[in-house]
C-alpha cells in the first residue's frame, strides 16, 4: 500500500511495476516533468483519491489488468490525464477528466475496460481517445459519462456520444456528478 505521499516538481513522479495487489490511495503526484504516476505489468491494483495534475502526463498505465481507478484527478496536465496501453480489464469510474492539454482519457491497444460515471470537461484536442475495443458506459442504470463538449437531457440522457476513433458512450450524464 503507497498512501498519502507526496511526490511533486521531479523529473518523474512515481514508477511501479510487477507488484500485483496493491493500493495506491490518496497520494499526490503534481507538477513532475514528465508523468506523475506510471503502472506498468501488474495485475489488481487499486488507485483511489490521488491527484495527477499539472503533470507532462498525468497517470500512465501499461501492460496491466484488473486495475481499478476511482475518485481519482488527473487534470490540467500538458498532454493526457490518463494514457493506458496494452491494458485490459480495468475500471475506470468517478474520476474527472478535466483541462488536459491532449485528452482526459487516451486508450492505445487495451480491450475490455470499463469507463463510467467520469467527468471529462474541456480537454485541448478531445475529451477522450479510444482506439481499441472498450467499454464507455455502464448500461442505462448506472449510465456512462459526463462530456462537456456533448449536451443531453437527463441523468443518464440517451443520446449517445461517440468516443474519438472508437467507441460509444450510450448514457452520458447532463450534468459533471449526474450520477449522485
Amino acid at each position: 500500500m503507497l498512501a498519502r505521499n507526496e511526490v511533486q516538481q521531479n523529473s518523474r513522479g512515481l514508477i511501479l511495476t510487477g507488484s500485483n495487489a496493491c493500493v495506491i490511495l490518496n497520494n499526490i503526484f503534481n507538477e513532475n516533468k514528465l508523468d506523475g504516476l506510471v503502472l506498468g505489468q501488474l495485475s489488481g491494483a487499486e488507485l483511489m483519491g490521488n491527484s495527477a495534475i499539472a503533470n507532462d502526463q498525468g497517470i500512465f498505465i501499461q501492460s496491466s489488468e484488473k486495475v481499478q481507478l476511482k475518485s481519482n484527478n488527473a487534470s490540467q496536465n500538458k498532454r493526457n490525464g490518463l494514457k493506458m496501453s496494452f491494458s485490459s480489464q480495468c475500471e475506470i469510474t468517478e474520476n474527472n477528466f478535466t483541462r488536459n492539454a491532449i485528452s482526459g482519457v487516451n486508450l492505445v491497444d487495451c480491450e475490455g475496460n470499463l469507463v463510467y460515471r467520469n467527468v471529462f470537461a474541456e480537454n485541448g484536442f478531445q475529451n477522450a481517445f479510444d482506439k481499441s475495443n472498450n467499454l464507455w458506459d455502464a448500461g442505462s442504470q448506472l449510465g456512462g459519462n459526463y462530456w462537456s463538449d456533448h449536451e443531453v437531457l437527463g441523468n443518464p440522457g440517451n443520446l449517445p456520444k461517440k468516443i474519438q476513433t472508437n467507441g460509444i458512450d450510450n448514457y452520458p450524464f447532463q450534468g459533471p456528478g449526474g450520477w449522485k
